[in-house]
Order: C-alpha cells, then sequence, then structure tokens
C-alpha cells in the first residue's frame, strides 16, 4: 500500500501512523486505511452524549447538593472526577473529528490536568464508601462488645481509609497535576515529538509526553482497583450498597483494561473497528459507569426514598420513638450499620445528652434542691453577666476536673449569702459540664479522621466550627483563666444551639437513608406476619 496521496507527506507523524498501519493493508486498500482515522457517526453520538450527561449531572449535583450529602456522598469529589472527565471526553472527541489538523500540544497538557482529575477523585470516592463500611464496622464492634465483623481488619485499604482525607487528597492532586505540567513542559521545549510554535498539527503520535498518566493509570489498574475490589468482597452481604458498588469496580477494571491494551496493540488501532469502537471508547464506557453509579443511582434511590415515605406517611416523630424503645433501637443500630450511617444514630445519643444539661434556666427561685430550678439561661433570655472575683487561683495548679468547685471559698451555712453562692457554684460546675460535652461532640464527629467524622455541607461545618471556638476561646478567657475583673456574659457561653442546625441534617440523613426502609421493611414483615395469623 502506497503512502495515502491525502495525506501531508511533510509531516513526520503522518509517516509514522503510515510505516506502523501499511502491514496490515494491501496494495489499493488506501480508502480503506484512510477511513479508519475518520470518526463514525457512532463515537461522535457517544461521545456527545456523555458531555451532555456530564453537564446535566453537574447541574443536577449543585442543584440537588442536598440530596446527595445526605445519601452520603462526596460532592468535592464528583465535581472534579465531572471536570476531568468533561475535558478528557472533550480532548477526544475534536482530537477524532480533526484528526489531520488538531493541534498536538493540546494533547499532553490536557491529558496531564483531566487523567489525575479522573483517577484521583474517582479513587477518594471509592475511598469514601470502604472508609464508612470501616467506620460502621469498627462502631458496631464497639457499641456491643463483640467481634461479629471481625473481617474488616483484613483489608488491604483498611490503614489508607483510616488516615484518608478529602483535603490531602485534593493537594495532592494538585501536586501531581503541577509536577504532570512541569514534566510536559520539559519535553516541549525539548521538541522531540511537536512544536507549539510553529504548531505541530493532525497525526499526533505521542510517547513520552504521556508517562506521567500512563503510569497512574497502571498503579490505579493494578494496584488500587484489586485492592478496593477485595475489600468490598470482603464486605459482602453486610452493607447495603456494596454488591452495586463491587460490580462497578470489576466492570471499570474491565473498561480501563482494555483501553490499556487496545491503545498499544498497533493491529487494533489500525483495523477498521477502531474507527467505531476507538481505544478512548473504554475510557468513555468507565466514564458512564462511574457516572451512573454515583450520581444517578443516588438520586434515584432518593426519590425512591421520598416517594416510599409519602406513601407510608412517615414522619420523623416515629423515628425519635425508634431511640425510646431498647429493643427497636437494636434493630435500628445495627440496619443503620448497614447503610453506613451508624455515626448519625449515636450523633443523636450524644446531642440529646448535650441538651439535657440545659435542663435548667436562670430565674428567681433560689432553692437549689428543687429539681426544678432554673440554672441556665435560655438563648432569648435578655443578656446576663457575673462577676467571678473567686477565681484567682492559678490554673497550672489545679486541674479542671476540680477547679471550678475547689476555687469556690467556703461558706457557712448561716450565712446570708449561702443560697447565692451555691448557686453559683453549681452553675459553674454545670457549665463545666457543658463545655467537655461540646469539646466531645466536637472531636468526635467534627474533627477530620474522626471515627465519627459526619458527612455534612461544608458551610454548616464551617459555621459550627467558628461558633465553637468562639465559644471555647470565650470560657477558657473569662470563665477557667479568668481574674474577676471583668464580668462574663452568660450569653457567650450559652451554647444550647450549637449543635441544632447538625443534628436536623443528621436526622434527615437517618430518616431518608435508614429510618424509610427500616419503617418499609418492619411494616412487611408485620403484614407477612398478619397473613400467616389470618391463614391460621
Amino acid at each position: 500500500m502506497e503512502f495515502p496521496s491525502s495525506w501531508d507527506n511533510s509531516n513526520p507523524h503522518a509517516h509514522d501512523v503510515y510505516n506502523r498501519c501499511k502491514k496490515y493493508y494491501s496494495s489499493g486498500d488506501e480508502d480503506k486505511f484512510v477511513n479508519v482515522f475518520k470518526p463514525s457517526i457512532f463515537s461522535r453520538f457517544i461521545c456527545g452524549e456523555l458531555m451532555n450527561y456530564i453537564v446535566i449531572s453537574v447541574i443536577l449535583i449543585l442543584i440537588k447538593k442536598k440530596a446527595y450529602v445526605k445519601m452520603n456522598c462526596n460532592i468535592t469529589l464528583l465535581l472534579l472526577f465531572s471536570f476531568g472527565a468533561l475535558l478528557s471526553v472533550i480532548i477526544f472527541y475534536f482530537r477524532r473529528v480533526l484528526y489531520f489538523d488538531f493541534p498536538c500540544f493540546v494533547i499532553p497538557y490536557s491529558n496531564a490536568i483531566s487523567l489525575p482529575l479522573c483517577i484521583f477523585s474517582s479513587a477518594g470516592i471509592i475511598i469514601s464508601y470502604l472508609k464508612q463500611c470501616y467506620n460502621n464496622a469498627s462502631l458496631y464492634n464497639k457499641h456491643y462488645n463483640e467481634d461479629k465483623l471481625r473481617n474488616y481488619k483484613r483489608g488491604y485499604l483498611h490503614k489508607v481509609c483510616f488516615h484518608f482525607s478529602e483535603k490531602y487528597l485534593i493537594k495532592l492532586t494538585l501536586i501531581f497535576i503541577t509536577m504532570s505540567l512541569l514534566y510536559v513542559t520539559f519535553f516541549t521545549m525539548g521538541e522531540y515529538n511537536y512544536t507549539i510554535y510553529p504548531s505541530s498539527q493532525g497525526f499526533c503520535t505521542l510517547n513520552y509526553e504521556l508517562a506521567p498518566g500512563w503510569l497512574l493509570l497502571i498503579v490505579f489498574l493494578f494496584g488500587f482497583l484489586p485492592m478496593a475490589i477485595h475489600d468490598f468482597y470482603m464486605f459482602r452481604g453486610n452493607f447495603s450498597f456494596i454488591r452495586t458498588l463491587s460490580a462497578t469496580l470489576i466492570s471499570s477494571f474491565l473498561m480501563v483494561t482494555i483501553y490499556v491494551v487496545t491503545v498499544n496493540i498497533n493491529k487494533y488501532t489500525c483495523s477498521s473497528i477502531s474507527r467505531y469502537f476507538p481505544s478512548e471508547f473504554f475510557m468513555i464506557m468507565f466514564f458512564f459507569i462511574f457516572y451512573i453509579t454515583h450520581i444517578t443511582v443516588p438520586l434515584i434511590e432518593s426519590y425512591i426514598v421520598n416517594k416510599h415515605v409519602n406513601r407510608l406517611e412517615l414522619t420523623k416523630k416515629g423515628l425519635y420513638k425508634v431511640f425510646d424503645d431498647e429493643l427497636l433501637y437494636k434493630e435500628f443500630f445495627e440496619y443503620a450499620v448497614k447503610k453506613r450511617s451508624v455515626e448519625y444514630a449515636l450523633f443523636h445519643v450524644e446531642y440529646v445528652e448535650f441538651k439535657n444539661l440545659f435542663k435548667f434556666k436562670i430565674g428567681i427561685n433560689t432553692n437549689v434542691d428543687d429539681s426544678s430550678s432554673d440554672i441556665l439561661q435560655s438563648p432569648t433570655s435578655p443578656t446576663t453577666t457575673m462577676s467571678l472575683p473567686f477565681l484567682s487561683s492559678p490554673i497550672s495548679t489545679i486541674s479542671p476536673s476540680n477547679f471550678l468547685t475547689s476555687a469556690i471559698p467556703a461558706i457557712s451555712p448561716t450565712s446570708p449569702s449561702t443560697t447565692t453562692n451555691v448557686m453559683s457554684k453549681k452553675l459553674l460546675q454545670t457549665y463545666e459540664q457543658i463545655y467537655t460535652k461540646a469539646t466531645d461532640i466536637f472531636e468526635k464527629y467534627f474533627k477530620e479522621d474522626s471515627e465519627l467524622e459526619l458527612n455534612l455541607p461544608g458551610k454548616l461545618v464551617k459555621s459550627v466550627t467558628n461558633s465553637y471556638y468562639d465559644y471555647t476561646i470565650y470560657y477558657n478567657r473569662y470563665v477557667v483563666n479568668g481574674t474577676g475583673e471583668h464580668e462574663i456574659d452568660m450569653n457567650k457561653i450559652d451554647c444550647e444551639t450549637l449543635f441544632d442546625d447538625v443534628h436536623e441534617e443528621a436526622m434527615d440523613s437517618l430518616f431518608l437513608n435508614v429510618y424509610s426502609s427500616f419503617a418499609k421493611d418492619k411494616k412487611k414483615v408485620l403484614e407477612k406476619k398478619s397473613s400467616h395469623d389470618n391463614l391460621a
């Protein structure tokens, strides 16, 4: 077969393609050979549909952000994956459509950005699901002091999940992208395979420039995916959505493997089948599979759950009643473990304990023995201040647990100020309990890498964090380390509403993810039992 007359004879890349493929064609097959590199309607249609799908998905993620968060989805990583996938598909589409004129320097630069975004974010999303499984298994064992889910420690990614943080993953992604861009720039300046000015166009055959992306892809394919498949298989039957995720990982492994194999086989890239199913088609299928599993399915599940809620006429009152029944709560707790949402149930329990500390309000009744006495000020009450002249002992010499009580001077029973001082003492002890509980809840449910860290909107976490730090700074400065020179603004140490918004989000998540399915299954059991009794 002769060199195609329609090709640019002065383009060295065109000769590279010709020399690589000519042995698979006979004399007179010029037209057949040239048609291989012209995009088919099918491949253009697939690319166009995926681009539309990605754009629509991003819009849905932004519109239905709360629904995705309540379904335990990681919004940030989904958006990063979307951007990387969209960039990859756009470059692939125009590279096929403009095969004979596409500027070659665009490919390595776009690849250095899009591939790390896709690989790191998809790995992060998978690790997020695995982390939920590991944490819920660990919490189940600790809660019941048993080893029912003991296999979870045998997972290959157990330690990775334990130390996983979205913030560090994003930093790692940015570092890898920066290094890849520097690497590509080095080869671009050396003009090994292409030039920017004048721009090398068409028949782009690149080798060394794509090395960082290929290295990352190989590690993801033959290192990360097999370990993730093993770990998900280890949890089979213990958690919901595991079978779907396992099937997704296996399908992703097959699609990426086929891409890696076909893109390096000349016989395939030179054959007519590559016109309809180019190697990049299998990466597109990987994107499709990932999108369906992590974006479409959660949205459909959210719709189905809301439909069930309306049909069964479920309310949150029923959810609250579950926590009041010991036997029912145990069943619900195990159900929450399967749904990877047990941390929300535990948060509710601790939230109730926290709120119970505020059952007293500051009032005019000074009878401290009366359980109905008001000890804490209501958030809606007028500003109250309190002077602490007796808090003068050095904090470094007294432990926090006994500081507030030991700093109170001894009072004679006959003293006219006995009631007031005892009132102050009890007030301070109560505030110390509140401070300790608030700190405990914050460190358990809001600190990164915490086993009980809640999946919450970023704005809500930031708001609670800022309010908590303002509260603790004021408390430590004027109550714990106070010298009595400043009066204390009681409103600033009254943190009763600190976790209210978070609790509402947590109960919404429990209601949609766990209670709706739990109530549905319980209803089925009751109906089945009733039917059996009627037959008997």
